[in-house]
C-alpha cells in the first residue's frame, strides 16, 4: 500500500510538474510531443541509409529504444500496484521481465555511445551542466535497478537482503522514472526552440 501511494503521488506529480514546467518556459506539450516523436520517427528511418550497426544509428535509437523500455517496464511494474494493491503477477509480471533485458542492452549501449559527450568538461552553462548531471545519474540508477533485481533472484541473500534489493529495486527505478522526466524537460529546453508568445493587442 505505502509503495502504491508513494510511487502514484511522485508520478503525478512528475508528470504534471514537466507539464507545466514546458507551459511556463512556452513549450506546448502537444507541440513538444510531436518534435521529440519526429525524432525518433527520423532515427529509425535513417537507419537504414546510415546502416543499422553504423556508430550514428546505435547512438540515437539506444537512446529512444531505452526511453520507450522504460515506459513498458514502468506501466508493467505500477499497473498492478495501483489499480489492485499488489505486486506484478501473470502477464504483466512476463512482460515486465521480458523487456529488462533490452532495457539493460540500451543502458549498456547509451553509457557506450553517449558518455564521453557527456563527460565535464569545464563548460559554465548551466543548462548543459543539468542535462549531464541528469545523464549520469540515469546511468547510475539504471545500473542500481538493474543489479538489485538480478541479485534478488539469486540465493546470494537471505529474505532480509532480498527485501532490501526489492525495495532498492522499485524506489530506484521510481527515481529513475523521475530523472528521465527532468532529463527530458532539460533536453527540450536545449534542443526546441519556444513558441512565440502572441502579441496582444492594445486598446486605443
Amino acid at each position: 500500500m505505502f509503495f502504491s501511494i508513494v510511487s502514484f503521488s511522485v508520478i503525478i506529480i512528475a508528470i504534471g510538474g514537466l507539464i507545466s514546467a514546458l507551459q511556463v518556459a512556452n513549450y506546448p506539450i502537444g507541440s513538444t510531443i510531436k518534435h521529440w516523436w519526429q525524432e525518433a520517427v527520423e532515427a529509425w528511418s535513417a537507419a537504414p541509409k546510415n546502416g543499422w550497426l553504423s556508430k550514428k544509428t546505435i547512438r540515437n535509437l539506444s537512446y529512444f529504444l531505452g526511453l520507450d523500455l522504460v515506459v513498458v517496464l514502468a506501466l508493467t511494474g505500477l499497473i498492478q500496484p495501483w489499480l489492485f494493491n499488489q505486486n506484478m503477477s501473470g502477464f504483466l509480471l512476463i512482460l515486465h521481465m521480458t523487456a529488462a533485458p533490452f532495457f539493460a542492452i540500451s543502458l549498456a549501449l547509451v553509457a557506450l555511445y553517449w558518455s564521453y559527450a557527456q563527460r565535464y568538461s569545464g563548460e559554465k552553462n548551466r543548462l548543459i551542466m543539468k542535462i549531464k548531471l541528469c545523464f549520469w545519474s540515469v546511468l547510475f540508477l539504471g545500473v542500481l535497478v538493474i543489479l538489485s533485481s538480478a541479485l534478488s533472484m539469486f540465493p546470494v541473500a537471505g529474505s532480509s537482503a532480498q527485501q532490501v534489493l526489492i525495495s532498492l529495486h522499485k524506489y530506484g527505478a521510481l527515481l529513475l522514472v523521475v530523472i528521465i522526466l527532468m532529463h527530458i524537460y532539460y533536453l527540450t529546453l536545449l534542443k526546441i526552440k519556444p513558441a512565440k508568445k502572441a502579441k496582444s493587442k492594445s486598446i486605443k
